[in-house]
């Protein structure tokens, strides 16, 4: 059985913390063979689902270093839509630790990065986006947090419709 198999099956039997340490011997104790962007790429996905177990335990600090090692292996330079997506799962654990002015400067080089590549509407930036509104609602930054609210609903309510769950919440964080 491989540690993949056996960390899906730690996850079903709801046991976050043996399916956290098998994610982790999967990155770091296999022995990784391919190239050096593969090997970082498993190392990349294994931190990735080793900090959202981490998370499911609620040990939102270790799910920050679990994140923080990821992010350490992605460059915006190499892959932008990977050093994106990490760092934006790096922004949800600085949020759960309460670090939300680093969550702030977090989220907006994300959201500059998903522009970039994708478009100021794309499902992504826009859920950095709202994220982004959140962060400066935590530090009560209310009138920039409501302006990119109401930006995101905007475009959410035009692309999506009124009843769709992401404009449902975007109107809800408003």
């Amino acid at each position: 059985t491989t540690l993949v198999l056996k960390a899906a099956a730690a996850y079903a039997l709801n046991d976050f913390e043996a399916a956290e340490a098998l994610f982790l011997e999967k990155g770091y104790g296999e022995s990784l063979s391919g190239d050096e962007d593969e090997i970082r790429t498993r190392r990349i996905q294994a931190l990735e689902g080793a900090a959202q177990f981490a998370t499911a335990q609620i040990q939102y600090a270790r799910a920050l270093e679990h994140y923080r090692a990821a992010a350490a292996l992605t460059s915006v330079e190499r892959n932008p839509l990977e050093w994106a997506r990490i760092h934006h799962m790096l922004a949800y654990a600085l949020t759960y630790c309460g670090l939300y002015p680093d969550a702030e400067k977090t989220l907006r080089q994300v959201v500059s990065a998903y522009e970039k590549e994708l478009g100021a509407e794309h499902p992504a930036t826009l859920s950095s986006s709202n994220n982004l509104a959140n962060a400066l609602n935590a530090q009560g930054k209310y009138a920039e947090a409501e302006e990119r609210h109401r930006a995101v609903l905007g475009i959410r309510l035009r692309l999506f419709g009124l009843e769709n769950p992401y404009a449902l919440t975007s109107r809800n964080n408003l």
